[in-house]
C-alpha cells in the first residue's frame, strides 16, 4: 500500500522547502565523484547512524568529495535532476558556503560551479530552484556576517535568503539577531531551524528574536499550545521532515510525531525530505508515510502539498505558474 501511495504522490507536482543540497546528492553521483578522485566508494552502511553526532560525521564524509568548480557544477546538476525525478517543480534548498570555505574550497570556484550547474540543470528539467544560504550555529555569529558578505560578493538570481541551522545549544539565538536584521534590510528572506531537539521556548525565542518567515522542523512547539497558537496567528509555517525527525531521535516514532496535532492546532505545516540520501527517503515517501503510518487523511495531505507552494518564497508570476500545474 505504501508503495502505491508513494507512486501516486510522486506523480503530483510538489514543492519542497527544506532540503539540504549536501544531503540530497544521489549515492551514484557521489561514487562517480569518488572514483574520479581515486577514492574508495561510499558504502550505504555509512548512513546507519544512531544520533546527530554520527549523522554529522556522515555529512563531513560525503561533502569532502566537493573540492572544485566542476564538482559543485556537477553536484548542482545532480540535485536538480533528482528533484525532477520526484516531480518537485519548485524547491528551496539550503547550502552552507561557510562550511565549504572553512575546509579549503575557493569561494569563487564554488559559487561559479553552483550557479552554473543550477542554471544548466533547470534548462534540462522543469524545476524552479532557489537557494537559502545556511549558517551553522557551531561557527558562531561571525559565520552569519561572512554569509551575508558572500551574498554581496557573489550575487545571483537563485539566492532567496538565509537559514540558521545546527545544534540548538544554549545562547545560539541572540548572537544571530543582528545578522537576521541585516539580511531583512538587504531584502533577503529568513528561515531558522528551531525546536528540532529543543522545546517550545526555543521556538518562541527564535520567532521573537530572529523573526524568521518559516521555522525548520519546529516540532518542539507541539509541547505548548501557546506556541502553537503563536505560529498559527502569525502564519509561520513549520518545515517538517518526519523520517529525519525519527532517525535522529527528535521524534520517538512516526506514530508519536506531532504532525497531526500541529495541524489540528492550525499551525501551517509542510512536508520535506531534509537530507534524503542520508535518511533513505524521498518527498513522495514522506507523504506516503504520513498517510499509512501517521494516519493523516487524503484532505490533510493535499492541504500540506498546497502549503509547500503557499509558504514558498515564490514571486507572483511563479505562484501563478505553479497554480496552473
Amino acid at each position: 500500500m505504501i508503495d502505491a501511495i508513494q507512486d501516486r504522490f510522486r506523480a503530483l507536482p510538489k514543492a519542497e522547502l527544506h532540503v539540504h543540497l549536501e544531503g540530497a546528492l544521489p549515492l551514484e553521483f557521489l561514487n562517480r565523484l569518488a572514483a574520479d578522485k581515486g577514492r574508495d566508494p561510499i558504502k550505504p552502511d555509512i548512513f546507519a547512524f544512531k544520533n546527530f553526532e554520527e549523522f554529522a560525521l556522515c555529512f563531513f564524509t560525503t561533502t569532502s568529495l566537493l573540492e572544485d568548480e566542476e564538482d559543485f557544477y556537477q553536484a548542482a546538476r545532480a540535485f536538480v535532476e533528482a528533484q525532477a525525478e520526484e516531480n518537485i517543480v519548485y524547491t528551496e534548498f539550503s547550502f552552507m558556503p561557510g562550511f565549504h570555505v572553512k575546509r579549503g574550497v575557493k569561494p569563487e570556484a564554488m559559487f561559479q560551479g553552483l550557479y552554473s550547474g543550477l542554471q544548466d540543470g533547470m534548462k534540462q528539467h522543469p524545476v524552479q530552484v532557489k537557494i537559502l544560504f545556511s549558517i551553522s550555529r557551531m561557527f558562531g555569529a561571525e559565520a552569519g556576517e561572512e554569509t551575508l558578505d558572500y551574498i554581496r560578493r557573489f550575487p545571483d538570481d537563485h539566492i532567496l535568503g538565509i537559514d540558521l541551522a545546527g545544534m540548538e545549544v544554549p545562547d545560539s539565538i541572540t548572537p544571530f539577531a543582528s545578522c537576521f536584521k541585516e539580511a531583512r534590510a538587504m531584502g533577503l528572506e529568513t528561515v531558522a531551524h528551531a525546536g528540532e531537539f529543543s522545546g517550545p521556548d526555543h521556538v518562541a525565542q527564535t520567532i521573537e528574536i530572529l523573526r524568521p518567515r518559516r521555522i525548520g522542523h519546529g516540532l518542539g512547539a507541539a509541547l505548548d499550545n501557546r506556541i502553537c497558537r503563536m505560529l498559527a496567528e502569525r502564519d509561520i509555517a513549520l518545515e517538517l521532515a518526519p523520517t529525519s525527525n525519527v532517525l535522529l531521535g527528535a521524534a520517538a516514532s512516526y506514530e508519536k510525531h506531532p504532525l497531526a496535532k500541529l495541524m489540528k492546532m492550525g499551525v501551517p505545516v509542510t512536508l520535506n525530505s531534509d537530507d534524503p540520501i542520508f535518511f533513505s527517503t524521498t518527498l513522495s515517501r514522506e507523504y506516503a508515510i504520513a498517510r499509512t503510518v501517521m494516519g493523516l487523511d487524503e484532505d490533510s495531505l493535499m492541504a500540506i502539498l498546497a502549503n509547500g507552494f503557499q509558504y514558498g518564497f515564490l514571486d507572483p508570476k511563479d505562484k501563478e505558474r505553479t497554480d496552473d500545474q
